[in-house]
């Protein structure tokens, strides 16, 4: 198999590779530099699916609870001064007693940015416990189908070239993507504040 390769080329940092993976889940999910279903793929890769899904899912969820757990003492005021108005709705959905159904439903169908979740929901009301329970079931579909996909792809050693292309390009168009949001919302927050300063003139 291609991970059994790579783990052999690796030598001494082979045996460390499942805690470098797991750390690299927990960072990816309080920063996501690359997307996750390239760390899953690759784990599935790497450590098959059993213990690559266990790697995955693990590192994912214990990435959300770090923030949601700084967000909730550490940082939860410089959270509500920063974004409280901006995000008013989504907290209070968080607080409210559909918090579990909404955290689920957010991860299931990510419409606000995952990262964004754990500490929105740090500085709700919601439940720990709810939001962990919500937080594990809404990820781990996700973490399997990844991990099938990157252990499915190590069954075939000729295609090496074939699976970096279709990496690289799978997270080229995720940072094009990211960069569309983020350009769309600058334009969105100029538009607003020229139309308040229009309003202001005006009055």
């Amino acid at each position: 198999m291609i991970g059994e390769d790579i783990l052999t080329e690796l030598g001494v940092l082979g045996t460390f590779a499942p805690l470098i993976a797991f750390l690299l889940g927990v960072a990816q999910a309080m920063f996501p530099y690359i997307p996750f279903f390239v760390l899953a793929g690759t784990n599935g890769l790497l450590f098959g699916f059993t213990f690559g899904l266990l790697i995955s899912f693990s590192g994912a969820l214990v990435g959300a609870l770090v923030s949601f757990w700084l967000s909730r003492t550490w940082l939860q005021k410089w959270i509500l001064n920063k974004f409280g108005q901006k995000y008013e709705k989504q907290i209070d959905e968080f607080s409210s007693e559909h918090g579990f159904k909404t955290v689920l439903i957010v991860r299931l169908i990510p419409v606000v940015p995952l990262p964004l979740i754990n500490v929105l929901a740090g500085v709700s009301k919601i439940k720990f416990s709810h939001f962990t329970l919500a937080s594990a079931i809404g990820k781990l579909p996700f973490a399997i189908t990844y991990t099938i996909i990157g252990n499915e792809m190590a069954k075939y050693k000729d295609n090496q070239i074939v699976l970096t292309i279709i990496i690289t390009l799978a997270v080229a168009i995720y940072l094009l993507i990211q960069y569309r949001k983020k350009k769309n919302q600058k334009e969105k927050e100029e538009k607003e504040g020229a139309d308040d300063h229009h309003q202001e003139g005006n009055s």
